[in-house]
């Protein structure tokens, strides 16, 4: 599907492929994986070619080789350390990944010496050669993150910024400046560009406006914004970068107009900016636009901080839809209540003020949680001259193609011989290589073995097949209305796909279990409990039974997953006992392998449920233990979908340890920032009317009065 995904987009954008390909992927390497199936092109460049598209694939489960894998596994793990402040560990993996890629371009250099017929090194496994150059580009970006957060030289976060873009844009499209290279902002009107070429630009132009050149710096923030406007995008992409040049460009025209930083430093704050926020000074020629000053140069300034006021307005919309970027969030709603405050014609914004000072709150609180101090001193999300708004580079789904298998075994109880009767003449013979990662089974064979496993999937696998990008388009609309619960239009584009869909994979009949189940469910037609069973239904669809989930963690597809979390978290009729046996052993597994990061949705429901239910069983202290793992994990992720819902559940532990008539003002604080976190950052009307009902239901009282009005 990914496949005709490309060759549609090519002929739809009327785009030279060379384009596409241009210094991340052979010609010959790409005809050889699209028409003939072969391993010739690497998941990195399968990335950074569809973002050239303007494609994402995160709606993918993928399935790597142990060697993808692993490397994979260390990108992840890079960036939750760099998060965390963890720079000495960061930079320890980065060499141990360093060291894992050398041997690997010079297997490849070898194999392709041993046989020089071959068409491409990569077509026997090995690393595609070009493939190396987005390796080394990860590498430069990680650099580059961590010399910022250790506040090194500008100079030297240049060199590792230029060094990275140098692995993938051609020498001839930079100009020369003091006799060097240097790149122009006329590349954005001449290229594609992946994910972590506009990282790096982004960065570069604000390494620019650190060194002071300002100007240069607002065109890198002009060129970037238009490319990301003009270029077809997936907002899984947009939401990543396009809402941090709109920051960078307001904060770049304000202080052109004033002439001095906007942000109150620490030791300088006023008001509520909190230790690890900031409070916006708006200099008093800012405060004079606004008073009815009418000279031309007033008149001017005053449209474009309209101007700027829109844009972040409709940036923070985004935001609110991707759910990433909290300490950006914070940024650009202080910025946009700072233009409010002193514009009486917009209102009254008391409201807003309050929800963001509890919203304040409760982000110190999860810092102090979880924050810790690096090996330079320095605390992650403080960093002198440097707003610390990492480069998301987040790569989602990744599966271990012999994880899978190994696990699957397990659920099923199979050996070797039973897994391979059969298919082999000698069972364990031809599989005890490929279990070991040591060769790779013949595509007829490999879906002989997944057919014995119970399993369908491909490399790229999306959840449902179908051979019309178009249907994934209607999908996500289809997703979006039953979330809004308007299920009637949700329910006609169910229809509509399914009617496409080719009922001979198990992959749609699961899906068509799932969402027929789901609709049935919020329109009153079945039960929770009968929903539940259907649910069962695709876990257990390959034969496998819902007690060895009790004993096996397991590498799961998107839908089983999807399914499993359904019910356990609405688990009417569920037995609580057997459901903390069941998500404990996936959490260990995830721990285990170390992909959180791959999953971190499912990892943090996982969490939450387990709090949920732990609670629920009156064991406060475990109760107590997966709240905070939770939140944890949510900073450490980047992903902040259940940051309330952690929040509200940390309120009813302490609720139930003092009891309702025990509770004293001060215990409210967690219910208030649950709210404060779904209305203002999450933009939840459903997670702040079950806040709201609750306190009405058990208190009587309405305790979230100078929050409740409109955003």
């Amino acid at each position: 599907m990914l496949k005709l995904e490309f060759k549609k987009e090519l002929e739809e954008q009327k785009i030279s492929r060379s384009l596409i390909l241009d210094r991340i992927c052979e010609e010959r390497e790409y005809i050889l994986w699209m028409e003939e199936g072969e391993q010739t092109v690497w998941v990195m460049q399968v990335h950074a070619m569809a973002q050239r598209l303007g494609k994402s694939v995160d709606k993918y489960d993928v399935m790597l080789n142990p060697k993808q894998y692993f490397l994979a596994v260390k990108r992840s793990l890079i960036w939750q350390k760099i998060r965390k402040g963890e720079l000495y560990s960061a930079g320890e993996l980065i060499a141990e990944y360093k060291e894992k890629l050398k041997e690997m371009e010079v297997a490849c250099t070898e194999e392709y010496r041993r046989d020089n017929k071959k068409k491409t090194a990569g077509s026997c496994g090995s690393m595609p050669q070009k493939e190396c150059a987005l390796h080394r580009q990860f590498l430069a970006l990680s650099a580059a993150e961590i010399a910022r957060r250790q506040a090194c030289p500008y100079m030297e976060q240049l060199k590792i910024i230029l060094g990275g873009l140098r692995q993938t844009i051609i020498a001839t499209a930079w100009g020369i400046r003091n006799g060097k290279p240097w790149p122009e902002p006329g590349w954005c009107r001449i290229r594609r560009m992946h994910l972590m070429e506009l990282f790096l630009l982004a960065r570069f132009a604000r390494l620019c406006e650190c060194m002071g050149e300002r100007e240069e710096a607002f065109l890198w923030y002009q060129g970037l914004a238009a490319y990301l406007r003009e270029v077809p995008k997936d907002r899984a992409d947009t939401g990543k970068l396009s809402l941090l040049i709109c920051y960078r460009m307001a904060e770049n025209r304000l202080s052109r107009m004033f002439g001095k930083n906007i942000w109150w430093e620490e030791g300088e704050k006023r008001g509520k900016g909190g230790i690890f926020g900031y409070d916006v000074f708006l200099p008093k020629t800012a405060y004079d636009l606004f008073a009815g000053q009418d000279g031309r140069e007033e008149f001017k300034n005053a449209q474009e901080c309209i101007e700027i006021l829109k844009n972040l307005t409709d940036a923070l919309e985004l935001l609110g839809q991707t759910q990433r970027y909290f300490p950006l969030f914070l940024k650009m709603e202080n910025l946009r209540l700072a233009f409010l405050r002193e514009m009486p014609l917009f209102g009254d914004h008391i409201k807003e003020e309050n929800t963001l000072h509890v919203l304040k709150d409760a982000w110190e609180d999860l810092c102090r949680a979880v924050l810790c101090k690096s090996e330079a001193g320095v605390v992650c999300g403080r960093v002198a001259g440097f707003d610390a708004f990492d480069s998301d580079y987040t790569e989602r789904c990744m599966h271990d193609y012999l994880e899978i298998f190994h696990g699957r075994m397990e659920l099923h109880g199979f050996d070797m011989y039973q897994l391979g009767e059969e298919i082999y003449s000698d069972p364990i013979k031809s599989l005890m290589p490929i279990l070991k990662g040591e060769a790779i089974p013949k595509p007829q064979k490999r879906k002989e073995l997944q057919k014995r496993l119970g399993m369908e999937w491909k490399t790229y696998d999306p959840g449902f097949i179908t051979e019309d990008d178009a249907e994934y388009k209607k999908f996500a609309r289809m997703r979006r209305m039953y979330y809004d619960r308007k299920l009637g239009e949700g329910r006609e584009l169910l229809k509509e796909l399914e009617n496409k869909m080719d009922w001979k994979y198990m992959t749609n009949q699961q899906f068509g279990i799932y969402w027929d189940a789901l609709f049935d469910w919020r329109e009153g037609k079945i039960t929770e409990e009968e929903k539940n069973i259907e649910m069962w239904k695709i876990v257990e669809y390959s034969g496998i039974k819902r007690e060895k989930f009790m004993e096996v963690g397991c590498s799961m597809m998107r839908i089983e997953w999807w399914a499993l979390m359904e019910i356990a978290w609405n688990c009417e009729g569920e037995d609580f006992n057997f459901w903390i046996s069941v998500l404990k052993k996936q959490r260990e597994y995830l721990e285990k392998i170390e992909a959180a990061g791959f999953f971190p949705e499912y990892y943090i429901k996982i969490l939450y449920c387990l709090c949920y239910m732990e609670r629920e069983m009156g064991n406060f202290d475990e109760a107590e233990q997966c709240a905070e793992a939770g939140l944890r994990a949510v900073y450490h992720l980047n992903l902040y979908t259940q940051w309330g819902s952690l929040l509200f559940e940390k309120f009813r532990i302490v609720e139930d340890r003092k009891t309702k008539e025990g509770m004293e003002e001060e215990d409210f604080k967690l219910i208030r920032q649950a709210y404060a976190v779904e209305k203002m950052f999450l933009k939840s009307d459903r997670g702040c009317k079950m806040v709201k009902d609750y306190l009405g239901k058990y208190y009587g009282q309405d305790g979230l009065a100078d929050m409740e009005e409109g955003h």
